[in-house]
């Protein structure tokens, strides 16, 4: 992690820590590595009449030329200057980054965390907490748990995620059935749906999923991007730390 972090431009490293500067890298780490698809979103944000937009438009210079791999990081650098805004303040990068996200009609897993994040921050500073529980039994989250760690599994690019996706259902106690084999990079629609479903469990159950999904990712030593990206996602909606296994 500190090797990761000491490769973070120091002007980024320091617009991350300060809240305000915050707001639009955090908006900015969204902008595609696509020209094309940049230019959209910039049009998007221009139309937007906002402070915020312009800023984060300014921002993009510095954001598209550094490694994919230090989004999340950044990202996770942001949050607790985050943590400091307003609901108003929140709501409008919420906002903002659902616009962005959406130009390409496609969700990215990076996408799913970032904006799962800004929901969890934006519950919290409202108050408004996860929903009430519907689900209190494992078994009837039985489908969304197989369809999210599926994902998980093959996010770790091993021609073993099977046996990854069957270690995950097995820490859990549930029926294994067939994992799903959709490619996970390219719809990530079906695996937000089972996240967002599993938000209506007990805080035990999600502590449970976390737990299990957590180990089914580490057992192999390694953390892909992608499977990084989709824990953050899913820890972020369920409002549950990680585990300190994820940080061995």
């Amino acid at each position: 992690a500190d090797a990761v972090m000491a490769k973070i431009p120091a002007p980024l490293h320091e617009a991350a820590t300060d809240p305000y500067l915050a707001r639009s890298l955090v908006l900015a780490l969204l902008f595609d590595s696509d020209p094309a698809q940049r230019q959209i979103q910039t049009m998007e944000l221009s139309g937007q009449r906002s402070a915020l937009a312009r800023e984060a438009i300014d921002m993009s210079s510095f954001i598209i030329s550094i490694d994919r791999m230090l989004r999340l990081p950044l990202l996770d650098l942001a949050m607790p200057a985050l943590r400091t805004l307003t609901p108003t303040q929140i709501a409008e990068l919420k906002k903002l980054a659902e616009l962005m996200a959406s130009v390409d009609r496609k969700l990215s897993l990076f996408e799913l965390a970032l904006l799962k994040i800004l929901e969890q921050i934006w519950h919290q500073s409202t108050n408004s907490g996860q929903p009430p529980a519907v689900y209190r039994a494992l078994t009837a989250v039985a489908e969304p748990v197989r369809i999210l760690f599926s994902a998980l599994a093959q996010a770790s690019d091993s021609p073993a995620w099977p046996d990854a996706y069957a270690r995950g259902m097995d820490r859990l106690g549930l029926t294994r059935g067939e994992p799903t084999s959709a490619n996970i990079r390219a719809n990530t629609v079906d695996v937000a749906r089972a996240i967002d479903t599993l938000r209506l469990s007990t805080p035990q159950i999600k502590k449970r999923i976390i737990d299990a999904a957590a180990h089914l990712v580490v057992e192999d030593n390694t953390v892909t991007l992608s499977e990084a990206e989709l824990l953050r996602a899913t820890s972020a909606a369920l409002d549950v730390p990680l585990p300190p296994i994820y940080d061995r």
